[in-house]
């Protein structure tokens, strides 16, 4: 239950303004523990199943049309006072595609002074086995490990698999498509296709870090695999009244 002091665990939450600890309020900000509104006209099916039919009866997976839900999250008492004072509106839409979805972020500058932020997508992906999940595109970048102390190394791989530890790596000026080739046969390889966000997170917080939680239980974390795409490394500059776009594109492969 949203109870707007902690984040609900699971599904894509979205970091704003600040991406990690924050002197000026919680981890992660404000965004992903406030609650947003339905967007004026925005288009929403109660059913996952009515809204992905009508996204593959409109075109396909990179098509520009199927269902679409908009909610929105604007400045209030408590984030002005947070932080410094900013007025800002956060738009978030969700796209239904026939094999995944597309999922943008807009944020504006409604003050009257250039403000700084950090965002990223959060996004926890289903998987049977963690440890036999690859990720591809990363080789040859620079990250900086969280979980020892970070460190910055060069990733030396092609396929990035998830160690049997805690794993929590930013990865910098990442590729805008990233692949997630997970366990077990129902699990389909997704293909992730950012735009504007220049950085990567991946994330599994292991048994150690999983007793630490009290929203997660002790034998959970095998069970899913945070790939985040964000901009994270460096903070991005925003104008009084101009807005930044980021989005990701999440497909599935198809069946044979």
């Amino acid at each position: 239950v949203l109870d707007n002091v902690k984040a609900i665990r699971g599904g894509i939450p979205i970091v704003f303004p600040c991406f990690g600890a924050w002197d000026k309020g919680p981890q992660h900000g404000f965004a992903r523990i406030s609650a947003w509104t339905v967007a004026a006209g925005s288009v929403a099916h109660s059913s996952p199943d009515v809204a992905v039919a009508a996204a593959a009866a409109d075109g396909g997976a990179g098509g520009s049309g199927g269902s679409s839900l908009t909610v929105e999250l604007e400045d209030s008492d408590g984030t002005r006072q947070q932080w410094d004072g900013h007025k800002f509106k956060l738009r978030m839409t969700v796209q239904a595609l026939p094999l995944g979805f597309k999922q943008t972020l807009e944020i504006v500058n409604r003050g009257e002074e250039l403000f700084e932020f950090t965002t990223l997508l959060h996004t926890y992906f289903a998987t049977k086995d963690v440890t036999k999940c690859v990720v591809e595109g990363l080789q040859g970048l620079e990250f900086v490990d969280k979980a020892r102390g970070f460190s910055t190394h060069t990733e030396e791989r092609a396929e990035v698999v998830v160690p049997s530890t805690y794993t929590d790596r930013i990865y910098k000026d990442a590729p805008d498509t990233l692949v997630l080739r997970r366990a077990g046969p129902a699990d389909r390889t997704l293909t992730i296709a950012k735009s504007n966000f220049k950085d990567a997170v991946v994330w599994n917080p292991w048994i150690e870090k999983a007793k630490e939680m009290a929203d997660l239980g002790d034998d959970e974390y095998p069970a899913f695999l945070c790939v985040e795409v964000g901009s994270v490394t460096a903070p991005v500059s925003l104008a009084a009244g101009a807005s930044w776009i980021g989005s990701q594109m999440v497909t599935a492969s198809p069946t044979c």
